[in-house]
């Protein structure tokens, strides 16, 4: 099927090159029985047959060795800036160190930012000696950002204790993307008392969410208790909602019993449902006397819940009983016990009966016994303020006696 698709690239029309290109995308790292006549298209008049052709290869990883002179012509005479950058990856990928002095080469006169972080990008694939000196010297030393942070990134993968240096300088860099990346890329080594204190001092000044987001989380990758009390005070303080959760995760991450004694207390002193039960998630399989201390204090803190819910809900029962009464007081002259029970939503007639019997004569209302059915008479004074002042002291009767009952 392969060689098929193959044959059918020979059609002049560019829609029907891209067509079949798009169809080899779906056999993954098969098209390689066919890299030759794929790289072909590197070289076509047109320029998104080379760029689907680049991604085509793509799939090829450690095979594109093979084409590597091919690679390197068409690099050389390309124009596009699109296609360019997809070559740049394929050189990248194939991890050879006559790619790594092609792209040196093109780094040092390239004048395209973009250009010059593809270059950066594919150099921490090869991850080759030179390479890493080349990303080592762009992140101290290259003008733009986007470079920068493309090297503080790609160190991340790179397992070696000369990383270390360049990155806390480039923690104080001027642009928050390139201080991000650099915590993002100190997150991957062991632990280190000099690098933990930097990011700790480093958090203490930063004010970009998007910086402290990655401080944080290199701080639980890293593992170091030293990080635990500022964790915890990032977790109870008013910060953003993202922060707050970050070091909550990065205290699971640590996962030591000071960190776990940490998340207890936090979750003594919050109110935030969110972190709660981010807490309740890290401390999940806990099973020491802190996971039980632990369960006894959401047991708790349930119970606490249920009782604020339930007084919530009373004091929404209550308000709009009052109101209604209010409305009925002014409106009605009789209403039934049934209707008014029902209105005022109290079970059953006999709380309101017991209410009504107690309340003091002269406020107006006045309790008929039927045949069929109980009512209540309203009679209100004709003055307005009088009339007004029996209704308050009507509602807070009824206040204070429901609310105790």
């Amino acid at each position: 099927m392969i060689l098929h698709l193959v044959e059918s690239l020979k059609e002049k029309d560019w829609r029907g090159k891209i067509r079949f290109l798009r169809q080899l995308l779906e056999f993954q790292e098969d098209v390689k029985i066919a890299i030759n006549e794929i790289s072909d298209l590197l070289f076509d008049d047109d320029f998104r047959v080379r760029e689907r052709a680049a991604c085509v290869l793509k799939n090829v990883g450690s095979s594109l060795k093979t084409i590597l002179p091919k690679l390197t012509k068409a690099f050389h005479e390309e124009t596009n800036t699109t296609v360019k950058t997809a070559l740049i990856e394929l050189l990248g990928l194939t991890k050879d160190n006559q790619a790594v002095e092609i792209l040196e080469e093109e780094l040092k006169k390239a004048k395209d930012d973009f250009i010059k972080q593809a270059i950066i990008e594919a150099l921490s694939i090869i991850e080759t000696e030179e390479a890493i000196k080349i990303i080592l010297n762009s992140l101290e030393h290259d003008p733009a950002p986007n470079v920068r942070f493309a090297a503080a990134n790609g160190l991340r993968w790179v397992h070696i204790k000369e990383k270390i240096p360049p990155l806390l300088k480039a923690l104080h860099d001027n642009d928050p993307l390139v201080r991000a990346g650099a915590a993002w890329a100190l997150a991957t080594i062991d632990e280190n008392e000099e690098v933990v204190t930097v990011l700790l001092n480093v958090l203490e000044n930063e004010e970009d969410d998007y910086v402290k987001y990655d401080i944080i989380k290199a701080l639980g990758e890293i593992g170091s208790e030293k990080a635990i009390p500022k964790l915890t005070e990032i977790a109870l303080k008013k910060n953003s909602p993202k922060i707050r959760a970050k070091a909550i995760e990065a205290l699971g991450a640590i996962a030591t019993r000071k960190a776990h004694l940490a998340l207890l207390e936090i979750y003594k002193k919050t109110c935030s449902k969110n972190i709660k039960y981010l807490i309740e998630k890290e401390m999940k399989d806990v099973d020491d006397d802190i996971g039980e201390e632990f369960v006894d204090i959401k047991k708790e803190k349930s119970q606490e819940m249920t009782v604020k819910r339930r007084k919530t809900k009373d004091r929404i029962l209550i308000n709009y009983q009052t109101s209604e009464l209010r409305e009925i007081l002014t409106t009605f002259r009789t209403i039934s016990i049934d209707l008014l029970a029902g209105w005022l939503k109290i079970d059953g007639n006999n709380k309101l009966v017991e209410w009504l019997q107690q309340l003091p004569t002269n406020l107006g209302l006045r309790l008929n016994k039927g045949y069929e059915y109980d009512s209540l008479v309203i009679q209100m004074p004709k003055e307005y303020k009088i009339a007004q002042k029996k209704i308050e002291e009507i509602i807070t009767n009824f206040r204070n006696f429901f609310s105790e009952k």
